[in-house]
């Protein structure tokens, strides 16, 4: 089992911000809107570690070189065709011939090493896969690392596709709720019901498909953008993420995202989530000044008219 993390919350990312595998991206906008190399942004004394994930936590590479990604046409350090003298040249993965391997497809048996960036040669659980290849089927592709802002669910799975390899067998996708890197369904009556909001791609003539039946199970065509997505927030794919350590992964009331909550501090959501049974200290009835200490109430003084019971720890009226 991977290390587990926790998610930072909600908000549309530009997809362009991390549209590559590399950790380390290193664009540079044209004034005629074309990307082009930005060696600065590859220095030694610039990069900046994400800090967060699997791989994402890993030492920066060293003097990596700015090159295009030949998969999508963004710029990153030191992944596939970088020139490197070493492995630790390249962003992760490893220096073969004189220039950095490891881009999704590479053959890398079981050793997630051997890939670049964000790409996994393993599962979920750190296994094996059939693939055997750096972002084959079924390998992982969520390392939290790559997502450090707030995000929405479709920039989740945009985002994270760009790790797997493509696929002779179909068009190929980060499964949102099983974390590894999956086969789009592209037949009207496929099963969809692992990943409702995601899984249904196109048919073979182009027609979009939604998943639809009860709870979500079947691909059908869509008559029209379907309005009903879910953003199914699976347990197992949201402590993947990046908040610290210390922090946990609460649901925001009203939106479809997530925010990182210290509980054992937060007023209103202390001892665990709101939605999780965390209690909201300041709605203590009579309460003036209160703190959460440990993840518990602790109540320092009450209102005029109401006084401390001890035996309730509560405030009660005077």
């Amino acid at each position: 089992m991977r290390t587990t993390i926790s998610l930072i919350a909600i908000a549309s990312l530009s997809s362009s911000a991390f549209a590559s595998y590399g950790r380390y991206p290193c664009n540079l906008l044209n004034g005629d809107g074309t990307l082009s190399a930005d060696r600065n942004q590859c220095l030694d004394g610039v990069l900046r570690n994400p800090g967060a994930g699997d791989k994402g936590a890993l030492p920066n590479p060293t003097s990596p070189e700015c090159v295009q990604d030949t998969i999508n046409g963004d710029f990153a350090c030191g992944i596939a065709g970088a020139t490197c003298t070493s492995d630790a040249n390249c962003d992760v993965g490893t220096c073969v011939g004189g220039v950095c391997s490891g881009a999704p497809g590479t053959f890398c048996g079981a050793d997630d090493s051997l890939c670049l960036g964000y790409v996994y040669c393993t599962d979920f659980d750190a296994a094996a896969t059939a693939s055997q290849t750096c972002g084959g089927l079924g390998s992982y592709c969520q390392d939290f690392g790559l997502l450090m802002n707030l995000m929405d669910p479709a920039d989740v799975v945009a985002l994270s596709s760009q790790t797997c390899a493509q696929s002779t067998q179909g068009e190929v996708y980060c499964g949102f709720n099983s974390a590894v890197c999956s086969l789009r369904v592209t037949t009207i009556g496929g099963d969809c019901s692992a990943d409702p909001d995601f899984a249904c791609g196109t048919t073979a003539d182009g027609q979009s498909l939604f998943c639809t039946g009860n709870g979500g199970t079947t691909c059908a065509l869509a008559a029209s953008p379907s309005g009903r997505a879910r953003a199914r927030r699976n347990t197992r794919f949201f402590k993947r993420n990046a908040c610290l350590a210390s922090h946990t992964a609460c649901a925001i009331d009203g939106n479809a995202g997530f925010e990182c909550i210290d509980t054992r501090t937060n007023l209103e959501q202390c001892g665990a989530c709101a939605t999780e049974g965390g209690k909201d200290c300041t709605a203590i009835p009579g309460v003036d000044a209160v703190g959460c200490v440990g993840g518990s109430c602790e109540i320092w003084s009450c209102q005029d008219g109401y006084m401390y019971d001890a035996a309730s720890d509560s405030c009660v009226s005077a």
